[in-house]
């Protein structure tokens, strides 16, 4: 084991089938969410949690609508992990591709919504652009992890799991054990094993020296099998140790695993570890009230136990354990008294250090139709992506530089600076969202198209991408980019085009949305030099204005577009009657039809050397660091007249 490398594990107990957990948390009656309380209530009906059968906690101080929630009576553990401020819940959280409202979640989220398969996959995965396929947030962790020289460790009770899975080239597989400790196999013993004999004689078989006319695999899988029995002999061991710590229900040797792997830690040499557990059974399509009483108790045993028990090995702050479902269920129940399927929903996450005693995330605000949450059937649109969670458990785990993170978490651009860091969920967090601590600006668009249709998210992502490098490359900082609220216009005949009328019947078409870019640029921090500083908006216009005249980056697009980025004021369409003092930087672009009465004494010395292909060009020169450096920002239309609509 590396020196100075202190041993970290994340554990993941995946309730599968879809957890109500809007009966897991909920607003109180009696204190200031009585309001919330009534609302929740109404639009739940038989599938509300009654307020005396909620066990309170506080929120105050994590920004919610209200601060008296409760929790089901029946996660008794869950309310002394979070008493204690070891603990917390995440509101509203889910699988998304970027950030989302009522009016466009449907095109920009490309999934099977509401799909237990594919749900839970999406979860597990946290790649929803699949940029990283066949891999696991946990195994590209690792991956990460492995990179820096430490030893590490994927681990799954009883099953196989994708949210293990690192890249295939690492040569690194997933350590599956049993709840009940493994077995040795012993081919001296093999009577007391009672291995029957077509199976000795099997795997006597399959590795035997191979043939000319073996298979070309035999080998790998004679050695796969090998390895996987030394392993075997290698652990029984640790796997038949002692726990001390009491751990009941269904899911009790399960965590009782977990606690012994934890516990061996340094006797096995390991820096860095996962473990994932699951339960099943919360598809509660009918009477939904019973399933939670049915499966909650055993929930709360196993969390319970597991958490008194890292305490008892002093290993609590160096485990981070999260309690996740593949998808909330809808807030309407249905004829048979159960929940179907949703989207948005409420997890808990304890140890590691976090800040505990808050609900992290944004609850809704109200369960009324009206709510900016609420979709048809009372499905919960999320506020928050699992990559927000991961974000800060990522950086808490180790990873500490942009390319590392873009592999964890490979959509974490998608969402701007809507990410958790690590210095807010955890106590000892020192990490910032990157690109989020300097100026940022947005930069409205339109860009024209031969068919009317939005734009996908593989070509919002990779024009951001574009956009992200050569703002980071001009000012020397991070960058980060996002394209939010597109609008497809169909103008009419004879609507303003640029500076001229169209005269053509044809119709055209325009998508408006916005670019928000987000830097760690700090211009008031920086010495000017001998010269102004570069601005973001500025540059930023140009970027993205160079990006959306080329229409390789957008399909369909006819290369024409507008870009105006926020505070740059735009030229008036009506002239000044006071004419200006000092003359322009810039040549107009528009002959005189009228010769002026006294023309200059001086022509000029460097005539442009070709038209310009666009309405207006900007250019601008500063200095950095003592040396002169001219940039030249060129294809930038400016907005100068309304669209007349």
């Amino acid at each position: 084991q590396p020196a100075n490398v202190d041993y970290k594990a994340i554990v993941v107990f995946n309730l599968f089938g879809g957890v109500d957990s809007f009966s897991v948390l909920a607003p109180k009656s009696g204190g200031d969410c009585t309001e919330l309380y009534n609302d929740y209530i109404e639009a739940r009906g038989v599938a509300g949690v009654l307020n005396t059968n909620l066990l309170q906690i506080d929120a105050s101080g994590s920004n919610q609508t209200c601060s008296d929630f409760g929790i089901h009576k029946a996660l008794g553990e869950f309310q002394t992990i979070y008493n204690e401020g070891d603990g917390a819940f995440l509101a509203n959280f889910g699988h998304l591709f970027k950030p989302v409202t009522k009016k466009d979640w449907l095109f920009e989220t490309r999934t099977d919504l509401f799909s237990h398969y594919k749900m839970n996959q999406d979860a597990q995965r946290v790649d929803a652009f699949q940029e990283q396929s066949g891999t696991g947030v946990l195994g590209r962790l690792l991956d990460a992890m492995e990179k820096k020289n430490m030893t590490v460790s994927p681990i799954s009770i009883n099953t196989l799991t994708v949210m293990l899975d690192g890249k295939p080239e690492t040569g690194r597989l997933v350590d599956i054990l049993p709840s009940k400790g493994g077995k040795e196999f012993d081919f001296e013993n093999k009577n007391g094993l009672n291995f029957a004999d077509e199976l000795v004689t099997a795997i006597e078989e399959l590795n035997a020296g191979t043939k000319v006319n073996s298979g070309i695999f035999a080998n790998h899988f004679s050695q796969s099998f090998i390895d996987t029995w030394n392993k075997t002999d290698a652990l029984k061991d640790v796997l038949r140790s002692t726990i001390n710590t009491a751990i009941s229900g269904t899911r009790g040797d399960d965590f009782k695993q977990v606690l012994r792997m934890i516990k061996s830690a340094s006797e096995r040499g390991v820096n860095r570890e996962a473990f994932v557990v699951g339960k099943g059974g919360f598809d509660a399509h009918a009477g939904v009230m019973a399933n939670l009483d049915d499966n909650l108790p055993d929930v709360n045993n196993a969390v319970g136990g597991f958490y008194r028990g890292l305490k008892d090995i002093n290993m609590l702050d160096n485990v981070t354990t999260i309690i996740i479902s593949e998808f909330g269920r809808t807030i309407s129940p249905n004829t048979n008294d159960g929940s179907d399927h949703g989207w948005g929903g409420n997890y808990f996450i304890f140890g590691g250090g976090i800040r505990g005693k808050k609900i992290y995330g944004e609850y809704p605000a109200s369960f009324r139709e009206t709510d900016k949450t609420m979709l048809d059937r009372g499905r919960v649109l999320p506020t928050r992506s699992w990559d927000s969670l991961w974000y800060a458990v990522s950086q808490w785990f180790g990873v500490d530089n942009n390319e590392d993170m873009d592999y964890v978490i490979p959509n974490n651009q998608n969402f701007g600076c809507d990410l958790i860091p690590d210095s807010v969920l955890y106590k000892n967090g020192v990490n910032k969202v990157s690109g989020c601590s300097g100026e940022s600006v947005d930069v409205q668009v339109t860009v024209y198209t031969d068919e009317a249709r939005r734009f996908t998210g593989e070509e919002q992502k990779s024009a951001c991408k574009i956009a992200k490098n050569q703002i980071s490359s001009e000012l020397n900082t991070t960058a980060r980019c996002t394209i939010l609220d597109q609008k497809v216009i169909v103008e009419k005949s004879g609507e303003r085009r640029n500076r001229q009328l169209s005269t053509s019947q044809a119709q055209r078409i325009r998508v408006n949305f916005k670019t928000a870019i987000y830097t760690d640029y700090k211009k008031d921090e920086l010495v000017s030099g001998d010269g102004p500083l570069p601005s973001l908006a500025l540059i930023s216009q140009s970027v993205v204005g160079e990006i959306t005249t080329d229409p390789n980056n957008f399909k369909n697009s006819t290369g024409e577009s507008t870009v105006v980025a926020d505070g740059i004021e735009q030229p008036s369409a009506v002239p000044s009657s006071t004419p200006t003092a000092t003359p322009s930087a810039s040549p107009t672009t528009n002959p005189s039809l009228s010769p002026t009465e006294n023309p200059t004494s001086s022509p000029t010395v460097s005539p442009t050397s070709s038209a310009a292909s666009n309405p207006t060009s900007m250019i601008f020169s500063y200095r950095e660091g003592g040396g002169d450096i001219e940039r030249v920002v060129l294809t930038v239309f400016l907005s100068v007249l309304q669209f007349l609509y």
